[in-house]
């Protein structure tokens, strides 16, 4: 079992991968957080596939119980690069979460230069209140402005994969967390307002270890009760691009 997956408190056999609900891997509604979600669905195809994650595909379905949930995967196909399909549910066997993942059967090679785009400026302090599980892996939002948000997730050995990786699932999280501060803002919520994630794309470019991952995160209004965020993330220290993904949102404005 991987760090990451230890931290989680995952539980994981041939068949399923699950999770009994703690506070620390809560969102601020004290639900168990998205990304917490996507890394069961990332785990759950990766023991499934045997290679490592290249893109999740998510939808939210409904709000887990408090309670135990499972999530299950098949192979849809296999070859160099290999397709699973992924439910998550709850103890009453409700569908909280459904997901296809791409996985890649080998390490790819990274001969690609630093980029040169002007990386968001991740120096400041924390300017938002970060939810139960953004706290646990220690994910810090630094800049929430109108239709834009930058949060900075901090390398630690616990983060890791199996292989001594960041696990897809801390980004998947920061994803969550960066476009979340976005939407925030764009959508115009006050106090009473909320946000429920209900689908995310995360497209990993390449894998990364032992530095600091900054999202930079840029949100738009869809409709009344629509909102999307699209995100790039770059690796803190070689300035190479690690992911790009993308998370909508509906929201509900207070009266």
């Amino acid at each position: 079992m991987s760090p990451f997956e230890r931290l989680l408190g995952v539980e994981a056999d041939a068949d399923e991968v699950v999770l009994a609900p703690r506070h620390p891997l809560t969102n601020r509604g004290g639900r168990l957080h998205g990304g917490a979600i996507a890394s069961l669905h990332a785990i759950a195809g990766e023991r499934l596939a045997g290679g490592a994650l290249a893109e999740l595909m998510l939808l939210y379905v409904a709000p887990p119980a408090d309670s135990v949930v499972r999530a299950t995967a098949s192979v849809i196909r296999r070859g160099g690069l290999v397709q699973a399909d992924s439910t998550l549910t709850d103890a009453a066997g409700a569908v909280v979460s459904r997901a296809l993942t791409l996985h890649r059967g080998s390490v790819e090679s990274d001969d690609t230069e630093p980029s040169t785009d002007a990386l968001p400026d991740a120096s400041g302090a924390a300017v938002a209140e970060a939810s139960p599980f953004a706290a646990t892996l220690a994910i810090a939002v630094v800049q929430r402005e109108r239709a834009r948000g930058v949060a900075v997730l901090p390398w630690r050995d616990v983060l890791a994969d199996g292989g001594g990786m960041l696990h897809p699932g801390a980004l998947a999280t920061l994803v969550d967390t960066a476009s979340g501060a976005a939407v925030w803002n764009e959508a115009g919520l006050g106090d009473g307002g909320r946000a429920a994630t209900v689908a995310m794309h995360l497209a990993v470019q390449r894998r990364v270890a032992g530095e600091d991952v900054v999202a930079e995160a840029h949100a738009t209004a869809e409709s009344a009760d629509l909102v999307t965020a699209t995100l790039r993330l770059w690796a803190r220290r070689s300035r190479r691009l690690v992911a790009t993904g993308s998370a909508r949102y509906r929201v509900v404005r207070s009266a």
